[in-house]
């Protein structure tokens, strides 16, 4: 551990080659959280910077990170901004492998300006993902979607960025609300799990409460508040900035987390942007005729094939695959 707390050392003072950072990163991913507590304290107390004015910089840099080494034999860390799952991801890029493929980006020369960065995940289309924030608020991110939040999460206040759709269980903290920033709306909750869907493409901003209470916010020239009980949902239609709230059946609204797709009173071009997420495929429709009807139902299938079966009785439309990622979808 000792070359590992000497390159750790070099990092703080910005004079850590690339491939030192490198061999750095690579440890410090292999430690316990006991070996990385006891490895940051060791820094703080021994390492031997150049003059007094580095030490008085990594003092600033670690006090910055909630490190406060106490007793030599009893040292304490509060690292409020990771969770074990992150580990030392406050300073390096480390791909997370959570049963889909999404990237975690963090990038900083120094620890000093990592305070002031964000972390974003990216859950691509046909995929899904679950990760856990620093406050042990878990969030599942349907396909298509982007997370974001600072990297000192927590220590000022607990918000999330969403573009997509993603189901939250949010840690209860009477004095620390959480809030999501859902492009034209924004959440604000104490503790409570609930749904939200806030796809850029589409017209629709969805928010559907599970369990607490949330307080719904529109942005705007003439901003509207609501507050959620638990199974209603609210629609935001950014079109007109209308908003309605409405009693509803949760199961049905959290259906992609069972790997179902659900439609209730849906437009075709819904449907064909769902199934676009869904399994990953581009999706073309060819023709001149009217296709708004709506559909209501349910789907379980592997591949995109068997849902666009079963919507042909209903649309009575062909399609054919131009390639393996390639629908056409024609109406005469």
């Amino acid at each position: 551990m000792e070359n590992t707390k000497q390159l750790l050392g070099k990092f703080i003072a910005g004079t850590a080659r690339k491939d030192e950072r490198a061999v750095l990163r690579q440890s410090l991913l292999q430690l316990s959280d006991v070996e990385l507590t006891q490895l940051l304290s060791s820094v703080w107390e021994e390492y031997t910077f150049a003059d007094a004015a580095d030490r008085r910089e990594v003092d600033k840099l670690l006090r910055q990170l909630h490190v406060q080494p106490s007793l030599p034999l009893r040292r304490r860390m509060v690292m409020r901004m990771f969770t074990k799952a992150s580990g030392i991801a406050a300073a390096f890029f480390i791909p997370l492998a959570l049963g889909a493929t999404f990237y975690l980006y963090v990038e900083n020369s120094r620890l000093a300006s990592f305070v002031d960065k964000q972390v974003s995940v990216y859950v691509k289309s046909g995929d899904k993902a679950e990760i856990t924030l620093p406050d042990s608020s878990v969030v599942y991110l349907n396909a298509a979607t982007m997370l974001s939040y600072a990297s000192d999460y927590g220590m000022k206040r607990r918000a999330v960025d969403l573009r997509g759709e993603a189901y939250l269980k949010v840690v209860h903290n009477p004095t620390a609300p959480f809030y999501v920033n859902a492009g034209e709306v924004l959440i604000e909750v104490l503790g409570t799990e609930f749904n939200v869907s806030s796809y850029e493409e589409l017209d629709l901003i969805e928010t559907t409460l599970v369990d607490g209470s949330i307080k719904l916010t529109t942005r705007g020239a003439h901003p509207q508040i609501v507050q959620l009980s638990p199974n209603e949902k609210a629609i935001y239609y950014k079109r007109d900035g209308r908003l309605t709230v409405a009693a509803v059946d949760p199961y049905f609204e959290t259906a992609w987390l069972r790997g179902e797709l659900q439609f209730r009173s849906a437009e075709f071009a819904d449907i064909i942007y769902k199934l676009q997420q869904r399994y990953d495929v581009t999706i073309t429709v060819v023709g001149n005729r009217s296709y708004h009807e709506r559909f209501t139902g349910s789907f379980k299938e592997d591949n995109v094939y068997g849902v666009l079966r079963s919507l042909q009785l209903h649309y009575h439309f062909t399609y054919t695959a131009t390639t393996d990622k390639k629908i056409e979808v024609h109406f005469k």
